[in-house]
């Protein structure tokens, strides 16, 4: 799902998230072609998009976290790798000083950290 994003070069403009940093549930990462939100279903990482304007029910704003403060307004370019329990994507193209962050599904919920 991240590859049409990807492939619109879609603008992260929010992300919220319910939960604690160690202890992510819910992870809502919204563009300006979508929203796309993550949760853990077992050691499974579940992505499902969501219609523009969908309520965040329960979540309060993590864009001021890192490593989505630093990403605000910058377009998403790729995903680098995906499996059922982690993907790596790439914001910003290659030679425009990319950003990659790994969104995993660990047993204490959703683990983000930045990779490059």
């Amino acid at each position: 799902m991240f590859e049409k994003v990807a492939g619109k070069r879609g603008v992260l403009l929010s992300c919220a998230a319910s939960g604690s940093a160690a202890r992510l549930k819910r992870l809502r990462l919204t563009f300006d072609v979508g929203v796309m939100e993550l949760v853990t279903e077992g050691s499974s990482l579940v992505c499902q998009s969501l219609p523009a304007g969908s309520e965040a029910t329960g979540l309060r704003s993590w864009g001021e976290e890192d490593p989505w403060w630093k990403l605000m307004g910058q377009p998403i370019s790729r995903v680098i790798a995906e499996s059922r329990d982690c993907i790596r994507l790439q914001w910003r193209h290659d030679s425009d000083n990319p950003t990659v962050v790994e969104i995993k599904s660990s047993a204490s919920g959703i683990e983000v950290r930045t990779v490059s």
